[in-house]
């Protein structure tokens, strides 16, 4: 439940009678489950609940859907062309090549969406099979409902969570929460994270250990939000419980699910106690992943291990005594 290998040391909390509790999150199930179960395990303390929803599903972080990416890409392509040299192409000629790229560079742009709206659908289908009923329950007790917000680091949303004093900011979401949002929280600012840390940092860090074939690091960490990407100090880490029937998407929503009871827990103490051990990272060990790393070829060799009994034969060689 601790990285007793990593360096600790004891933080003591701002004394207080009222911790109240935002929760930011995304919009997938896992993340109703996390703001549903906070609200359940600390009925009252949850005063906001904050729904990350970008304006549109395709945005990315530099901005502008996938396709618009790969439209901009033919208009430079036109640009060249049209202002190339004569004697390369007629102007029928740069029609043509004009055109065909054009049509080329969509149809590997509406590709790359399929797939990763593919992936998602999938995810989806998962996290209803394993939390759906559970989350049905937890509505039923629930008293907020998420308020959504496009950027968390707005100076509007700021303002909003600076004006409910929270004295925690508690995050489920693969975002990086600038200071000013992190300092709102007059105690902590946590976050939990689908990984082994420090070993495992940023995203999709569950099928990086799968790839690795390093199921003791299939886990989650809850840790301080700081600047850097997963890298704040721990408060605590635990290894998920695998099935030999699970897929990728189950693991991950396994670590998910895991880290939000790790939050639970954490919380509970921290308000008994207004006491912390935590755990520092090494700040040269272990790796931070990013999204483009994780490829096509790299997810088809974690699936194959998995038909090939990966998990199966894990947990056989660890309960073989």
């Amino acid at each position: 439940m601790i990285p007793a290998e990593l360096e600790a040391s004891s933080l003591d909390l701002p004394s207080s009678d009222h911790c109240r509790i935002v929760v930011i999150t995304n919009a997938e199930l896992r993340h109703d489950r996390f703001a549903l179960r906070l609200q359940a395990e600390f009925p009252g303390l949850v005063v906001a609940w904050l729904q990350v929803v970008p304006a549109s599903p395709r945005t990315t972080e530099t901005g502008g859907s996938r396709l618009d990416k790969f439209r901009k890409l033919g208009v430079m392509l036109r640009s060249v062309l049209a202002g190339g040299p004569h004697i390369l192409l007629s102007r029928t000629g740069r029609r043509v090549v004009i055109g065909r790229s054009r049509e080329l560079l969509s149809r590997i742009g509406r590709r790359m969406v399929a797939k990763f709206e593919g992936e998602a659908a999938s995810q989806r289908i998962v996290e209803q099979r394993i939390f759906g009923d559970e989350i049905e329950q937890l509505k039923k007790t629930a008293y907020l409902s998420p308020k959504t917000i496009q950027n968390p680091n707005s100076a509007e949303t700021i303002a909003f969570v600076n004006s409910l004093e929270p004295y925690f900011i508690l995050t489920l979401s693969g975002a990086i929460y600038g200071k000013e949002l992190r300092d709102c929280a007059r105690g902590l600012a946590l976050n939990q994270h689908d990984g082994w840390c420090p070993e495992y940092r940023g995203a999709d860090t569950i099928d990086w250990a799968l790839y690795h074939r390093d199921l003791s690091k299939i886990a989650n960490t809850v840790h301080i939000l700081t600047s850097g990407m997963d890298s704040g100090p721990i408060l605590r880490r635990s290894i998920a419980c695998l099935a030999v029937d699970d897929t990728p998407e189950s693991c991950f929503a396994r670590s998910v699910a895991l880290g939000t009871e790790l939050m639970c827990e954490t919380v509970r103490e921290l308000i008994q106690t207004k006491k912390a051990r935590i755990f520092h990272q090494p700040q040269f060990t272990g790796y931070t992943y990013l999204i483009s790393q994780m490829t096509k070829d790299i997810k088809d060799d974690i699936r194959r291990d998995l038909q090939r009994s990966l998990i199966k034969r894990d947990i056989a060689k660890r309960t073989a005594f």
